[in-house]
C-alpha cells in the first residue's frame, strides 16, 4: 500500500499517540523516502538557491543516513528525491524541521510525488 507523504505523516501521528498513551516502546525501523518533484518554472531559481544548504542541513541531522535530490537528466523542474533515516522519530524530527526552513518556504508550491516505506 503507497500513502501520500501527508497521508503517512497522519498515520504515524496516531500510531505515535497511541503508543504514548499506551506505554508501547518505540519500534525501532529505519524509513526510506523515494520520488521526486516537480518545481513550478516560477520558483525554479529560488529552489536551486536554497537546496545546497536544505542538503547540508538534512545530512546533518540527527539520524538522517542518506540524503540525496538531484536534477532530473531530462526535465530540469523535475529533482530525483531518496531519504533514508534509521527510524521514524529521526524521519519526523526532519518532516518537522523542513517544514519550519527556508526549504519548507520556498517549496511551498512544489509537487511532491513521494513513496515512503519501512524495513
Amino acid at each position: 500500500m503507497t500513502f501520500t507523504s501527508s497521508q503517512f505523516l497522519w498515520l504515524q501521528f496516531i500510531r505515535l499517540y497511541i503508543t504514548s498513551i499506551l506505554g508501547w516502546s518505540y519500534h525501532v525501523t529505519k524509513i526510506t523516502l523515494q520520488g521526486y518533484i516537480i518545481v513550478p518554472e516560477s520558483d525554479l531559481t529560488v529552489v536551486k538557491n536554497t537546496l545546497v544548504s536544505h542538503i547540508e542541513l538534512t545530512r546533518a541531522e540527527s539520524g538522517c543516513i542518506v540524503f540525496k535530490v538531484t536534477v532530473d537528466s531530462l526535465n530540469p523542474n523535475k529533482f530525483d528525491v531518496y531519504e533514508e533515516f534509521c527510524n521514524q522519530e529521526s524521519f519526523e524530527q526532519h518532516q518537522i524541521r523542513v517544514k519550519k526552513s527556508t526549504w519548507g518556504k520556498v517549496t511551498h508550491n512544489v509537487k511532491r510525488y513521494y513513496q515512503i516505506s519501512s524495513g
